[in-house]
């Protein structure tokens, strides 16, 4: 690895000693290059690279330090660079006018060469620290930018496939030779067809989710046909697994209404009801229970299989995964993205004794917002 290069400072003074002190005392870490006078400290500080910081005296002639900071900082390379003023002056008030113009230190002559070494450095190593992140913070805007158009290329490929997928059921149920199950089966691949196209055109709401910045607009939603449909696209998992998702009650007057957006509560439900039955022994049932609490709608789904041990503690926290071939670890992560974003509270409780149980809580629609 090649050593860091030095940094360009410019000494800015006009007394012969004061400039000789200085640059010896900065030769072995800095490369430094001198001005006697205003004018010749602007045309080195335009000269390029850039120098990365200054060292500038109060007292000169024709410009005084103060007029020549102000020229400095209209040029602009220069306008972040840190300028150390010098003096030989024994004065507060300068000390706070120049500190108030945006000097970041200020040096009392007779020169100490190790302090103004040290001190110098101090801020290079800053402003290079401030540099290097303001480089970054441009990085990650652009790799963010590229996610985006990224995005919308993959949903607009998708479309296609997924249109012939989606057409297929429409054509097959016009014949007159299929079976009720053959039928039923068809409209499962067109519903389960029609809720992934609508995952596709909001699949960047889970990317605004983590920044925090997604819009919600909640509809007073009944949950309960939610999580019927969320269940019915996932019956042929449950019956090649023989787990039977069990809802309870099985039949209530009243609508469990709560404030949320039915594609989110679908894609959460969905999730979580995917996890429970990829999770649950063979032939056990997965059951789904809707319960009032005051103020809140809970929803419980409990399996009889346990989250391994290895995961419980992070099991909501993104790409976690144990023993699942081909897994992602994002189906529990989105799920807590699309309760946290609705204001509900997603939790989980397992043991080896018990199994597991997820549980959502939503405000109920009464006492929104």
């Amino acid at each position: 690895m090649s050593p860091p290069r030095k940094p360009k400072v410019l000494i800015i003074d006009d007394s012969p000693e004061s400039l000789h002190i200085l640059v010896e005392a900065l030769r072995d870490c800095c490369a430094p290059f001198v001005a006697k006078d205003g004018r010749r400290a602007l045309e080195l500080a335009r000269r390029p690279p850039p120098p990365e910081a200054i060292l500038l005296d109060v007292m000169m002639p024709e410009s005084d330090g103060y007029e020549v900071f102000r020229q400095i900082r209209q040029i602009e390379s220069c306008r972040e660079i840190p300028v150390l003023f010098i003096t030989a002056l024994q004065d507060v008030e300068r000390e706070q006018q120049a500190l108030a113009m945006g000097a970041v230190d200020f040096l009392r002559k007779p020169i100490h060469p190790a302090v103004v070494r040290a001190r110098l450095m101090t801020h290079v190593e800053l402003a290079r620290a401030r540099f290097r992140l303001v480089e970054q913070n441009h990085r990650l805007e652009e790799a963010a930018r590229m996610r985006d158009l990224v995005e919308r290329i993959l949903h607009h490929d998708l479309k296609g496939p997924l249109g012939v997928i989606l057409g297929l059921p429409e054509l097959m149920m016009t014949e007159d030779n299929l079976t009720p199950e053959q039928v039923e089966m068809l409209r499962l691949i067109r519903s389960g067809g029609n809720t992934m196209l609508e995952m596709i055109n909001r699949s960047l709401d889970l990317y605004k989710m983590e920044e925090g910045v997604y819009a919600f607009e909640p509809v007073a939603l009944d949950l309960r046909p939610v999580i019927e449909r969320a269940a019915a696209e996932y019956l042929p998992l449950s019956r090649s697994k023989s787990c039977p998702i069990l809802l309870s009650p099985q039949a209530d007057a009243a609508p469990w209404r709560v404030p949320a957006e039915d594609l989110l509560c679908r894609s959460l439900f969905g999730n979580l009801l995917k996890n429970a039955l990829e999770s649950s022994p063979a032939g056990s049932p997965v059951t789904v229970a809707l319960r009032r609490d005051g103020a809140t709608v809970e929803v419980r789904l409990h399996n009889r299989g346990a989250v391994p041990l290895p995961i419980r503690e992070r099991f909501f926290h993104k790409f976690a995964t144990h023993g699942k071939p081909g897994g992602s670890g994002l189906g529990c992560y989105s799920a807590m993205l699309m309760a946290r974003v609705q204001r509900a509270e997603l939790t989980m409780q397992t043991s080896d004794e018990e199994g597991t149980s997820l549980i959502v809580r939503f405000p109920a629609w009464t006492d929104f917002p």
